[in-house]
This record gives C-alpha cells, structure tokens and sequence, in this order.
C-alpha cells in the first residue's frame, strides 16, 4: 500500500508542476493510492507487459488500463463492472474510481465475486467504511461471506492446506482451486455443475457461470437430493464413526417439566409460533415419499454428526401425533396458551387452486370449542423434493394463474371468517412467505386486497416474510415484515461444526453459533417499517438433509429466553399498526427442522418454560439465586475486607449461592474459604475466563459482582461470556493511572450493567479517565459500614488505660496501612505541631508503616517532642473501642475514595478532619456536624481544625451525629442493593418469626426458611420469652448454618400472636412480609413462586400440605375444605381484586387457613395492623381473618391466589375447641357482616353465611 501511494505522489510531480496539476486528477489517483483497492503487486502479476515498460502500475492503469479491461486488484472485475453498468461505460468514467465515489454506497458489486451490501450489513459497518477494503484487510479469515455461495470457513476446513499455507481462501478459488475441482461452498458442487451444464470443463469456471449466468436459469448447484421412503432412508445415510445418539433420547441435565400451571393473564407482547400441519397422511405425500409417510418419518432419521450435535429431536409429551385427531390439536392448544402464547400461525398450502395438508386448519374451523387465535402464512413456493426455497425437482407448481384470483381470496377469507382469527382493530393479519417470486407482486397483491373488500368485507393486513434476501415490503405495497429465523439474521455466519470434531467424516453441513445468530438479531433493531421481529429455539434440518444440513450450535433455553426477552423489550418500544405488540417464534412443531417448542425427550417443557418467563418477564430460578463475586486479590487491605464483607452478606443473610473468583493471592484467600467456594485465578486472566465459564456450566450462573477498577480486567470476559454485572469502584484517577489501569476502567464503562461509586467525587474521577460512558449507568451509592461497632460504655477511659495515658489525654487517631498516600508523613508533622503547643495530644496510628517511609520518619516519631505521645499499633479487631475512645478522626489521605473508616467514626459519634479533593469522603464533612475539611496537605489548618472539633464536641452532637451516621450507612441495605442493581426483578423479603415453647419444630421452621431459593433481605425472629428451650435452640441452630439473623425476646410474654404480628411488621425493612409461624414448614420454592410474574397484590395466598406435631402426613392440600371460588382461583392462579377474593374466600368463612401461607406486601400489613390492632385484639379465634378481610377492603386492593401447596401447615391434635363457643359464634358473625357489606348484601351470600354458621354451631354443641 505504502509502494502506490509514493507511487502516485511520484507520478503527479513528474507530470505537473504545482500549480499545474488538474485537481480531478490529482484527488482521483490518490483516492485510489488510498483505498487500498488497487494491488499493485497482482496487477504486475496478471499484466507482465505493463511491468516490462516500466510504467508505475497505478498510472498504467488509470490512463489505459481500465479502458483495456484490466482490473485493479483480483475482486475488481473492470470488464464485468462495466458491461454490468452500462451508465458507468457511457460516461466513459474509470470504474474504480465510480466505485469509491458513488458505486458501493450504491449496492453496485465490484464483480460477481463480492457483495458489499451484504457484506456491510453483516458485519454492521460504517458507510464511511469501504466494504470490499474491510474484505481485503481480513481476506486471510475472512470475517464474513464475500457471497452467499463462497464460504470462507468451509473452505478453509475443507482444504486444509490452504489454511496451513496461510491463504485467502476465495482468491485461492478463484485462481486456482477451480480448476482444481474444489468446491466454495458445501452445497456446490464444482464438478457436478462443469459436468452437468460446461461439459466437463472446469476452466470455464462454474461458480462464475453460475452467479452471472446459471442462476437466472435455476441451475442446480449438485446432484438433486431424493428424499426415500421410511423403509430406504436408513439405507443412504452415511455411516457416522461414533454416535451419542442415546444421550438425547433421554432427558439431559437442563430438563425440565412445565412449570407455571394453567394461564392465568395474557401478556401485553402477543407471541404467535409457525405451526406445520404436515403431521398426518395424506394421499400425495403417499405418492411422492412412499405409502404412510408423514414428517415424523423425516424426524427419525436424524443423527449426531459432530460433537455436541443434538439429534436426533424426538416428541415426549405428545408423541409422535397424528393430526388429523382433535385431540392432538386440543393439547396443542392448551400447552401453548398456559405457555403464554396468543396463538398459532399455520402454514398454507395452496397450488393452483389445489389444497394440501388443509386437515387441521379445517379441523380447526369446526371446533369452536379448540381455544385456539390462529392466522395464516401463505407457503407461496413450488413445493419441491428439497425444502430449501430453490427450484429443484417441482412437485407441485404455483403458477399465480389469473383465474385463480378470486378463489385463491375466497379460501383465504373463509378462515378470516372464524371470531378466533387474530386481527388488529378488526383488520385480519395475513402473512405471505415469498412474494418476491410473485409474478408482479405489487399490482397482484394489490388486486387480492380489492376483491377481499368488495367480495367478503374484509381489510386484511398483509405482511411479507423476511427470507432469501428479500426483506422489504414496501415495494410490494405491503403493510409490513415478518422476520423468518434463521433467514437473515445468519447470512453469512461461519459455521463451527468442524471444529466441534467431527464423528463424520462425510459431514458437510453448516453449522453457526446460535449465540451468534442471537446477537445479530439483536443488534438488528432499525426499520423504517413496521416489523415483527422473531426469534426459534433451535434449528437444524439434518433430519431432512442428513449429513449435509445446517443448524445452529449451542442452543439452550437460557439464550433463547435472552433473545426472545429481547425482541419482546423491542416489540414494547416499536408497536406494529399504531399500538399494538407481537413476536413471532418458529416454530411450534417444526421437527425435522429442529425447530419446535413442543416438549422433546432431551430438554423436556424447559424452552415452553423459558417461553413463558420472556413473555411473561419471570425470572427463573433454580435452586439457590446463583452469582459470582470477584475481587482482585486476597491481601488484607480495604478494598479487599470489603469483598469478604460482601461475601459474607450475600452468602449468611442472603441465602445467595455465591461463588468467589479473584484474580489473585493474599493471605485472605482463607478467610474467603470460611464463607464460600473460591476460586484463585493466579493473575492469569485465561484462568479467569475458564473459570467463569465453568461456573456458568455447571451452576448456571450469569451474574456477577465486580469490585474494583482492577477487577476490571475481566470485564469484557464476563461480557464475551454472556455475564451480566456491575462493577464497584473505588478508586481516583491517580491511583488509576499509577497501576496503568485505564483500560480496565475503559472496559468496566463498556461493559458494565452498572458502575457504582460511593461518592460522587470518585464517579466525576473516573469519568475523567473513561472520557466517553454511558452515565445512565452510573450510580452513587455509599457503601455502607460492615464492622460490627459495639459501643463500649467508658471507651474514652478504657482506651487511655490501655495507652497508659491521663483521663486529660486528646487523642487523635488514623487507621490502615501508612504510606503517602494515606498521608502517613502529614498525620506526624500535625502531630509535632499540636504536641508543641499541649503535651495532652496524643497521635495514634492503626496498621503497619511502609518500611521506607519508617525509616525516613524514624527520628521524628523518637524526638524528644513525640517518643510519648506518638503510638502505633498494629491493625486490631477492636477498631470500635479505638476509634470511640479517640476525640477526633485525623483523615490525612492525599487520595482515598471512601473509606469505611471514616463512616465508622461518624457511627461511633467522632467528628473528621480532612483535605479537600482528598476523596468522596469530603462530602460527609460538607455537614459541620460531621467535621470539616480543610485545604490539601495543609499541616496548620488540619492542626487548627482539630482542636476545634475537639472542644466544640458535646456528648449531644456525638449521639446526634452517631445516630446519623447509622441510619445512613446500613450496610445489609448497601449489599442488597448490588442485587437489586444487577437484577431488578428482586424484591427486598423480610422473614418473621413469631416463635412461643415450639423448641421441638424451631429448627425445621428456620430450616425452611434459610432453604429458600429466593434471597431473603432479613429474618427477625421473635421469641415471647418462651419458658422453654427455644431460644438456645434458635442461637445454635443459626450458627449451625452459618445463617445471621436478629432474635429479639421479649422481657415479658405479650400474651398475644398479634401484638407479635405487630412488632415483626414494624421491624420489618423489606417490601414483602412473610409471618412464618413457628410450628410450620415450607417449600424452598414458597418465595420464589409466590413473587414470579405479577407481584402486585396486598397478600398472595398459596394452598398448605397438612402434617401432625409428629410430621405425619395429613393431605397434600385443604381442597376438601375450600368453596368453589377458592378452587377456581386455585386452578387459575393470578391475581384477583381484594372485593373479588373477599366474596369467594372469605365472605362465608376463613378459607385462608394458616398465616404461614401468605405473603404480605410490608406496607399494607403495617397500615392494617397499626389501624385495626385494638379491633384485632378483641378476637380470640378469629382475629387472622378479620386482619384478612379489613386488607383486601382497601380501594384498589389486590390478592394473588397460587395454587400449588407451598406452605406446609402443622396441624396439633385437639386444635379444635368447644369452649365458650358462643364466643367464636359471635365473632364469625361479626366478620361475615363486614364481609357481606362488602359484598353489597348479596342475598346469595347471606344464606350461605347462615347455613355455615348453624353447621359451626352444630360441631361446636357436640
């Protein structure tokens, strides 16, 4: 490159002075020096005439070359260029020089070789970029197709000594792997092609025949595939070396069953899956395939051809149906609808007026009772032997025949006819597969939309589907695109399979990431016309075309709910028709393709289920809430403590499974071990991406943590690895630039959910370093005191005994490790200059002193002036006695972000001295109450500043700025929050435990609790000073488990559960309340089901197992004792409005049988209990339905009623009393009239109340 542009310098000063030269020529010759289009090495090469006169290549050719029809570099083809574009060689213009100026941006091919508009889109380049350069630049791995049918991967794998000889893999085709007989692509065939259509001659070069020639004619690109009968199929395919066939025919480890029950509310986005009805016999498929054949004969025959390819794909659920039973259909249906789909989108085939596979679309028409929204997509190709869209062996033909118009509209019209067709403001939504092969589409369609409306009434939208590089309907008068995956969202894709390592070696197909296929669609968000994007599950049509097929590698449920919670977000934010909001997905039952979301014997209900969570935004949850923590490493410094304290948190009050990855070493790594599985990656960041990739594998995890901008050299790993997470930083610019760590920061603003600062200070310091971030991403929030800071009654008097030092004593304190950067030399020369002025200062220093600084600093600290009243000691557990014992906090930091030591002494009612720009920590001292800041470094106004905080302190402004400190810095809420920042659909739980003489079944409660699969904010458990043993039971049984929690008894028995419920609400801090009885149980899953989908409600009710005060087994549920209206609900779990829930569950009697199965929003059980405790108290039996009924009276109440069993309800013997029975009389007709007035004195209701009550009174009598 460098050779032709001193070339063409050299030229244009040899031929024009400067003030001579043209300005078209000069910018014309050094556009193309510049362009890096013109190789003058290969032009020399392919024109050895030009060489031997000597002549600069460039000028050769921009003055005669073109005009002689020699081409500048090997994809520049200037004869084709300009026989191609005809206005180009009438203007008699250079074509190189039109290319660069206006021929690509135009969509104009350089040769039949190279698309630059589809090789732009592909990999999303700039317009500023020039495509055919980019291709050139990474022609030797090419990072795209040049075109559809060269395909660089394959070829490179295919011919492996032109990979090892370090080739461009299409300029070796094109020159010489032709006539070599290799092929560009798995499906051509180059000899096959010579043979059948260039007489054998492969100098005639036939993939360029091809593209400019045989394609128009619908050559074929090999031998045409014959699809046998069943019985012949096993016969021609290909031996496979080694099989795992038998792996996927049973179920794999992400195997699930459906999770979610009946459908309970439709999703706003609207979800139609392609539907085949291909899954029956019928008389043509008999004629053509052999007799009794269906798709499923298809499906069998599919075989693993490399490692980790999953086939064969075979039905579980519903087995290997026949359509033409309702029955099939019916199930059908249900699954899809409790799976959260609007409906199905049926395939159409119609031929000429001809009908095929119309069974169960007609099936459909006759049974209204099938609860099924359907539309159609017309199949508008001939239908061929091969499936694949090209025109090979036509068994049946779409002629688009005139006279079949009106019949053709009124087929299609018979079906917008049915009340379950899916229309848009009554407008029918049709779709049509490829109109492009529409023989004047525009003026057709446009025909068909006449006679919709003059002959049936009918205003259809039609859309187009996005296939075979056709993908806008504007210029077909569409009204709109469905996308068609894999269509478009692959083109051009590498494939992978053989590096996979193949089990056979006759494997030809083309196989791609599915990941990478769901990034592309991802990124693919602009139209300028309304689009239904979609997304598949899997894809792979090996079934159909064994060996030779193409698929997608690495599917799993988790990407695909990505992907399809994607398109969902964009179908919110980009509304089809005005309003409304649709995804497609393909497909329902697309078997021998891969595609389907039908269960299957390997993965079972887990992609319905990952279905359901998108659509339905539900998060899933397995087992414990998994997440990765990650610190840099293991030395005992701030940054570090904070990363165990963390740990800690997450792991022994959260309940989190959360693993520990660092970077590095350091004596705390056995610290790390004491609270979690860890993972030291020993500064190797190779190591680092194995292990997040294993953790990923094997635990499912893919959130993090990242603390530290040096822990950000992970960042785009756990990015690259589909990790989402949110980084914490610490550090100033300084300390960035010190450690060279502003790529790290680079990385962490790129690639972070969140980046959180604790002070704003150090959020507009690492700006500074990014430059360009996203600020939405950017968060302030203090990080809150992990220490346990026990207040010592006399701290100031036992600190000076222990320093041996007068009651006068003023002692001035710093913590951590002393260097210059905590400013350890400024903390001395303030010392000298207050002790020379009052013996009675005393400096003290906490943690060990850099060796250098020591040694310098020596003499001062053993002059006669401070040998006395200096001390260090080393770092101590007992920092709360030390700091509370001193009269003020000396922060001398040239730089330090926020150190929790700071907030610590505020905690402990000590006021702070600090520099200004010192840190974040400055901000707390803008509050006078706090302290003050003074100028930087400034040894006489830190000085000055001391003792002014010192005698302006009173006991009164330490509790008040004690008090602050600690209601600010709550550090269980700081940790929380990382949670809720990094997944917000997180709710903050707090667990109550009213407990009284239940020693025996405390354990199993706690147990239950400390099992939640869901993270749970607190548990607070309150003992009503139990004569028995509970209290010691509750103690060992927490530390047993490692598990924190708050246990307040009380110093006098209450004498009521409800004056308990009371207190365990006011206590409470979390949004949701969970009062678990002591005596109860629960399932691990109570949190996490109960708080999927819609959490919206006052109270959520969930069905009980009963067992004794032995654990014996009672009933797996209460339904023997539930109304009708309990049942239904049960049956549709959902949300109902309080006056709703009131009538059918609690108007007659208490349907809600144990408080242990509801969980309550925090702030609804609080207002209730505050405003009606004197009521409540009255109740002797019935006070929990009366707190039940008075919540769900409130305006805009709600309830969410579930209806597996997940509590678990001990029930003791003789629970039922017979006492002052005309007490428990009164007080159930009490509430059945609060009920009833609810209820608008329904008379129903009313009658039922009273035969309830004479049943009670009946039992009560005996």
């Amino acid at each position: 490159m460098l050779n032709v542009k001193m070339a063409a310098k050299k030229f244009i000063k040899k031929q024009h002075s400067s003030d001579e030269v043209p300005s078209e020529i000069t910018q014309a010759i050094e556009k193309i020096a510049n362009s890096g289009l013109f190789d003058e090495e290969w032009y020399l090469q392919s024109n050895p005439d030009v060489a031997e006169t000597g002549v600069a290549p460039l000028e050769h050719f921009y003055f005669n070359g073109f005009k002689e029809g020699r081409s500048p570099s090997y994809l520049f083809d200037t004869a084709w260029y300009l026989a191609t574009y005809q206005d180009v060689a009438d203007a008699q213009m250079n074509p190189l020089e039109h290319y660069l100026g206006h021929g690509e941006l135009e969509g104009r091919q350089p040769s039949p070789f190279f698309n630059p508009e589809e090789y732009r889109t592909n990999l999303g380049l700039e317009e500023s970029q020039s495509a055919l350069h980019h291709y050139y630049y990474n022609a030797k791995s090419p990072l795209a197709s040049p075109i559809d049918w060269f395909d660089p991967s394959f070829y490179l794998n295919a011919y492996p000594d032109v990979a090892e000889a370090e080739l461009d893999p299409l300029k070796h085709f094109m020159l010489q792997g032709y006539l070599e007989g290799r092929n560009p692509h798995a499906e051509f065939d180059n000899v096959w092609y010579a043979e059948t259509y260039l007489d054998g001659d492969l100098s005639r070069h036939s993939l360029y025949h091809y593209l400019t020639e045989g394609s128009a004619q619908n050559y074929q690109t090999k031998a045409p595939e014959v699809i046998p009968a069943a019985a012949e199929a096993q016969n021609t395919v290909a031996p496979v070396q080694s099989n795992d066939e038998e792996s996927y025919l049973k179920p794999g480890a992400g195997f699930e069953e459906f999770k979610y029950g009946n459908r309970t509310f439709d999703p706003e986005v609207k979800a139609i899956a392609y539907y085949l009805p291909q899954f029956h016999p019928f008389k043509e498929n008999n004629e053509w395939w052999g007799e009794g054949f269906t798709e499923w004969t298809n499906v069998t025959r599919g075989q693993s051809r490399f490692v980790g390819h999953y086939q064969p794909h075979l039905p579980r659920d519903l087995g290997f149906y026949d359509l033409r039973l309702k029955e099939t259909l019916a199930a059908q249906a249900e699954m899809a609808r409790n799976a959260g789909l609007e409906g199905f989108c049926f395939y159409h085939y119609w031929f000429n007026g001809k009908r095929l596979m119309d069974g169960p679309a007609n099936m459909l028409l006759d049974n209204k009772d099938i609860e099924l929204p359907f539309c159609l997509m017309w199949a508008n190709e001939n239908w061929t032997r091969t499936w694949d869209g090209y025109e090979n062996d036509v068994l049946i033909a779409q002629d688009y025949r005139d006279e079949d118009d009106e019949i053709f509209v009124a087929d299609i019209a018979r079906h917008f006819s049915d009340e379950r067709y899916i229309k848009i403001d009554g407008r029918p939504l049709f779709f049509i597969y490829r109109p492009g092969i529409i023989p004047d589409a525009k003026e057709k369609i446009k025909l068909w939309r006449k006679l919709f409306n003059e002959n049936h009434d009918f205003d259809p939208i039609i859309y187009m589907a996005q296939a075979f590089d056709d993908i806008d309907p504007r210029k077909y008068g569409l009204d709109g695109a469905i996308e068609f995956p894999p269509h478009k969202v692959a083109a051009g894709l590498d494939s992978k399979a053989q590096q996979c390592g193949l089990k056979d070696e006759s494997f030809t197909g083309h196989y791609p990431l599915y990941s990478e296929m769901v990034e592309r669609s991802i990124d693919d968000v602009d139209f300028d016309y309304n689009v239904i994007k979609a997304v598949t599950p899997m894809w792979d049509n090996e079934a159909r075309k064994p060996g030779k097929g193409m698929g997608f590698i690495g599917s799993t449920p988790e990407r695909y709910e990505k992907w399809l919670k994607s398109v969902v977000n964009f179908s919110k934010n980009n509304p089809i028709e005005g309003k409304h909001h649709f995804v497609a997905i393909n497909a329902w039952n697309e078997w021998a393709e891969g595609a389907h979301l039908e269960p299957d014997c390997h993965w079972g209900s887990a992609y319905l289920n990952a279905t359901y969570r998108a659509l339905n935004d539900v998060s899933e949850v397995k087992g414990k809430y998994p997440l990765v923590l990650i610190g840099h490493d293991a030395y005992k410094h701030g940054a570090q403590l904070l990363t165990l304290n963390i740990l800690k948190t997450l792991k022994q009050q959260f309940g989190v499974d959360v693993k520990l990855v660092i970077l590095g070493e350091g004596p705390l790594v056995e610290e790390y071990q004491k609270v979690a599985e860890t993972f030291v990656c020993y500064n190797d960041l190779n190591v680092f991406e194995e292990t997040i990739k294993t953790l990923k594998e094997e635990y499912g995890v893919s959130r993090a943590i990242s603390n530290t901008t040096v822990s950000g050299r992970g960042a785009k790993i756990l990015h690259d690895n589909g990790y989402e997470f949110v980084s914490l930083i610490h550090e100033l610019k300084n300390l960035i630039s010190e450690y060279q760590l502003e790529g790290a920061a680079k990385d962490i603003a790129a690639y972070s959910k969140k980046v959180i600062f604790a002070a704003k200070a150090v959020e507009d310091s690492f700006v500074s370093v990014v430059d360009d971030v996203n600020h939405e991403k950017l968060i302030i929030h203090p990080q809150g005191i992990y220490q346990t800071l026990n207040k010592t009654s006399g701290a100031q008097k036992e600190l000076r005994t222990r320093l041996g030092l007068s009651d006068s004593a003023k002692i001035i304190t710093n913590v951590g490790f002393a260097d210059l950067r905590k400013g350890f030399d400024i903390f001395v020369n303030v010392a000298k200059v207050l002790v020379g002025q009052d013996s009675d200062y005393h400096f003290l220093w906490i943690g060990d002193i850099e060796q250098n600084l020591k040694h310098w600093l020596k003499s001062d600290m053993e002059s006669s002036l401070l040998k006395d009243n200096f001390h260090n000691i080393s770092f101590t557990n007992e920092i709360s006695l030390y700091l509370e014992g001193s009269d003020c906090f000396a922060m001398t930091s040239r730089e330090d972000p926020f150190p929790s030591v700071v907030m610590e002494s505020l905690a402990l009612g000590i006021p702070v001295v600090g520099f200004n720009g010192g840190g974040g920590f400055v901000e707390l001292l803008e509050d006078p109450l706090n302290g003050e800041a003074v100028a930087m470094a400034s040894i006489d106004e830190m000085a000055t500043a001391i003792k002014k905080q010192i005698k302006g302190n009173t006991s009164k402004k330490s509790a008040k700025r004690s008090q602050a400190a600690v209601d600010r810095f709550k550090w269980d809420d700081y940790v929380f929050s990382l949670l809720e920042y990094l997944d917000p659909s997180i709710k903050r739980v707090s667990v109550v435990v009213p407990n009284y003489n239940y020693q025996d079944h405390i354990s199993e409660r706690l147990r239950s609790v400390f099992d939640q699969a869901y993270p749970v904010y607190e548990v607070v458990v309150l003992d009503d000073l139990s004569p028995d043993n509970s209290v010691e039971v509750i103690k060992n049984y927490a530390e047993s488990r490692s598990r924190k929690i708050e246990l307040v008894v009380n110093k006098k028995n209450s004498g009521s559960v409800f004056k308990q419920w009371k207190k365990g609400a006011d206590l409470a801090r979390g949004e949701y309340l969970w009062i678990a009885e002591a005596d109860d149980s629960a399932d691990s899953e109570f949190l996490s089901k109960i708080l999927a989908g819609d959490n919206n409600f006052n109270l959520a009710y969930t069905d009980s197992v009963q067992i004794d005060e032995n654990n014996k087994h009672l009933a797996d549920d209460y339904r023997y004792y539930y109304d009708k209206g309990l049942i239904e609900k049960l049956d549709r779990s959902g949300v109902y409005s309080g006056p709703e829930v009131i009538e059918d569950c609690l108007a007659v009697k208490n349907q809600f049988m144990n408080v242990s199965a509801i969980l309550f929003n925090a702030e609804s059980a609080k207002q209730c209990l505050s405003d009606h405790l004197d009521e409540i108290l009255n109740f002797k039996v019935a006070g929990d339905w009366y707190v039940y009924v008075q919540m769900l009276s409130l305006k805009g109440s709600k309830a969410k009623i579930v209806g597996e069993s997940l509590n678990v309800h001990r029930r003791h013997s003789g629970s039922v009393t017979r006492q002052n029975y005309d007490v428990q009389l009164k007080e159930i007709s009490s509430i059945q009239e609060d009920a009833l007035e609810l209820c608008r004195g329904c008379s129903s209701i009313k009658e039922i109340q009273s035969e309830y009550l004479n049943e009670v009174k009946k039992v009560l009598e005996g």
